[in-house]
C-alpha cells in the first residue's frame, strides 16, 4: 500500500511564507535594540566606574595633602628642630617624647588613614 504525500495547498503555504517574513523583521529589531541597550548600560557603568575611582583619587589626595600641610607646620616646632640638631640621650626623655607625640600626629589622622587601601590610580 502506498502512502500518500500530503502536499500543502497554496493558501497554507503562503501563510507560512508571510508567517515567516513578519518574524524575520521581529527577531531583527529585538537584536538590535538589545545590543542597543547593552551599549548604553556598559557605557553608564564605565562612566559611573570612572566617577567613583576619581572621587577616591580625590578623597586620598586631599587626606595626604591635609597631613602633608600638618608635618610641614610641625617641623618648625622647637621640639622637632631641637630632636633634628642634636645627639639623644636618655636624659632627653622628655623632649624627646614632645618630639615623638608632634611626630605621630592628631589621633585622628591615624584612624582616617587605616581605614583605606592606597592604590596608584594613575598606572
Amino acid at each position: 500500500m502506498k502512502v500518500k504525500k500530503r502536499r500543502l495547498n497554496y493558501k497554507n503555504t503562503i501563510f507560512v511564507y508571510i508567517m515567516i517574513l513578519s518574524f524575520i523583521p521581529i527577531i531583527v529589531l529585538g537584536i538590535v535594540s538589545y545590543l542597543t541597550y547593552m551599549n548604553g548600560v556598559s557605557e553608564k557603568i564605565s562612566a559611573q566606574t570612572e566617577l567613583a575611582v576619581s572621587q577616591a583619587k580625590n578623597r586620598v589626595d586631599t587626606a595626604l595633602y591635609n597631613i602633608r600641610s600638618y608635618y610641614i607646620k610641625e617641623i618648625s616646632e622647637e621640639e622637632l628642630e631641637w630632636l633634628i640638631r642634636t645627639d639623644i640621650w636618655y636624659s632627653d626623655y622628655s623632649k624627646l617624647d614632645k618630639a615623638a607625640k608632634i611626630m605621630a600626629g592628631p589621633g585622628y589622622y591615624l584612624s582616617y588613614i587605616s581605614g583605606y587601601s592606597f592604590l596608584n590610580f594613575d598606572t
